[in-house]
């Protein structure tokens, strides 16, 4: 189960995403040794007493990167750094004195790779005091040895996971002798400190050869990106989640531990312009201890700061439903386990900017009320309350210069225990708040119930062919008449009398009557342009011509 990460196998290229793969370049090296890697260092110490005393110390293993890095030399250096402190006094009060001092101490360190590797080193000094008078003390004994290892069955007890130990026993012994006629006095305090410090020498198997079968990069197809530094749990292309449990602020830089639901191919830091990858074959579902590329411009060899992480991960497969048809996602669909079911996913487009974090209530873009109800100091930070009268989507926080998007909990139309940003082991204060809510919605306007007006209307309307049924006895075809007459009415109004010969005798006499009346259309002719404006009222004059 290795992991292995260079930034210098990436050649300092991101990631590259594209349709449906993510696209992992193997970058041509350079010829075997063109480039000297600068060694890896680690250290441990632990202090020096006044009396023989044998104390453990820990230095961390070199990472091999899951064997894409090959050490080939170890040097372990033990420094010895005393020190005797004080002041010593001619007690005569008559006699001048000549008084010698003598400081020694020693450390001897024992563990993998050592055995009694010895630092040694010894100080003195000679006082001439008058009677009475005082000089002081210091004295110091400074001194380093080291040695160099090679055998390769030895390199391997050297080698472990990130963060791993190699424990080392460190024996000191410090000796102090002060000399001379008496009387006199000395005072002081006879200490120091013992360091064991590990360089590790290696080579970049991928950059010598590309081609070595461990430095195959997986071509990923789910890839998640721009996860940011912090302890949380985020969603993953494929449906799994990544969740960083810890950040470590160490000697040589930021670390992180994550766990996944889901096996995991490669683990890619971005800090500084470079990416680091972390790759894992066989994919793994937990690691500890990643960090950023070593900072080249930084003297003491320390990572760059994180930036932000990308996590190339499998899909979380489908639950079993035959083992177990009471996990989720089994039994009737839903809109979790057939997305067809759900709505579309909201889409922010009324957002409130600038909300101050003070306890209130802000109106929102699309109307109605975000109100901060609470802010409180907790152990971590500042934290808020809130509550709205319209579904929350989203909830920027902004504090010190980052912004954080609060992922879990939403949408919700309350939440509780709000914060800003991690900065480093505490939340940055509140600065201001941005909510993305849905907008208010308006209470719906009653419609004009159909009613009486209504009715008229369609009284009136239906006024016009009421004279038709109403001529003859067939008042029970009138309903059709109701439903057909509509387009008939203007094209076809003749239609219905020209079947019923039988009235027309009744105009029979009706003809008499005008002959009586003709006078009083023989004058109608002579204004000869009067005919052109009787048609306009159309039903009269027509039913006359029509009766003839």
């Amino acid at each position: 189960m290795g992991k292995r990460g260079t930034a210098r196998r990436r050649g300092g290229v991101a990631f590259v995403v594209a349709t449906a793969a993510l696209a992992m370049p193997v970058i041509a090296a350079a010829p075997a040794h063109a480039e000297e890697l600068p060694p890896v260092t680690h250290q441990g110490s632990v202090t020096i007493e006044s009396y023989p005393s044998t104390k453990d110390l820990d230095v961390e293993k070199f990472h091999d990167e899951g064997g894409a890095l090959e050490l080939t030399e170890v040097t372990v250096k033990a420094t010895l750094a005393g020190e005797l402190e004080g002041a010593v006094r001619n007690l005569s009060s008559s006699r001048d004195k000549t008084l010698t001092g003598a400081f020694d101490a020693k450390i001897v360190v024992n563990g993998i790779g050592v055995t009694d590797l010895t630092a040694q080193d010894a100080d003195q000094a000679v006082w001439n005091l008058a009677p009475g008078a005082s000089a002081p003390i210091a004295l110091s004994a400074d001194n380093a040895v080291s040695t160099t290892i090679t055998d390769p069955t030895v390199l391997d007890d050297f080698v472990g996971p990130a963060g791993s130990m190699l424990t080392y026993e460190v024996h000191s012994e410090v000796h102090v002798d002060i000399e001379g006629p008496a009387p006199y006095k000395t005072t002081g305090v006879a200490g120091g400190e013992a360091t064991v410090e590990i360089s590790y020498t290696y080579t970049d198997i991928c950059a010598e050869n590309p081609d070595d079968p461990i430095c195959a990069e997986p071509e990923c197809v789910d890839v998640t990106v721009d996860i940011p530094p912090q302890v949380g749990s985020y969603p993953l292309v494929g449906g799994g989640t990544f969740t960083i449990t810890a950040v470590h602020d160490t000697p040589d830089g930021p670390t992180f531990d994550w766990t996944s639901d889901v096996p995991v191919h490669e683990v890619d830091v971005k800090g500084g312009p470079v990416h680091l990858p972390y790759l894992y074959d066989p994919p793994v579902m937990a690691d500890s201890g990643l960090h950023a590329a070593v900072n080249p411009n930084n003297p003491n060899g320390q990572w760059y700061g994180l930036s932000h992480i990308d996590v190339c991960a499998d899909e979380k497969p489908p639950p079993d439903c035959e083992e177990d048809p009471d996990q989720v996602g089994c039994g009737e669909p839903t809109c979790e386990t057939d997305p067809s079911l759900c709505e579309p996913p909201f889409e922010c487009v009324d957002v409130t900017k600038d909300i101050a974090p003070a306890v209130g209530a802000y109106p929102l873009v699309g109307g109605g009320t975000f109100e901060i109800t609470k802010i409180y100091d907790t152990p971590g930070g500042q934290v808020f309350d809130w509550t709205s009268d319209v579904m929350v989507h989203e909830v920027y926080i902004k504090g010190g210069p980052e912004h954080l998007q609060w992922a879990s909990d939403l949408p919700a139309m309350s939440g509780t225990g709000f914060h800003a940003p991690l900065n480093k082991d505490l939340w940055y204060g509140l600065s201001h708040i941005d909510v993305c809510a849905e907008p208010l919605e308006e209470e719906p306007v009653p419609l004009v119930p159909e009613g009486e007006d209504q009715g008229e209307d369609q009284g009136e309307a239906a006024g016009e062919p009421g004279p038709a049924p109403e001529q003859g006895s067939q008042a029970q075809e009138t309903p059709e008449a109701k439903v057909e007459q509509p387009a008939a009415v203007l094209k076809e109004p003749e239609p219905e009398p020209e079947p019923e010969p039988e009235p027309e005798p009744e105009p029979e006499p009706e003809p008499k009557e005008p002959k009586n009346e003709e006078p009083p259309p023989a004058p109608d002719p002579e204004p000869a342009p009067a005919p052109q404006p009787d048609p306009e009222p159309g039903a009269p004059a027509d039913a006359t011509t029509g009766g003839e």
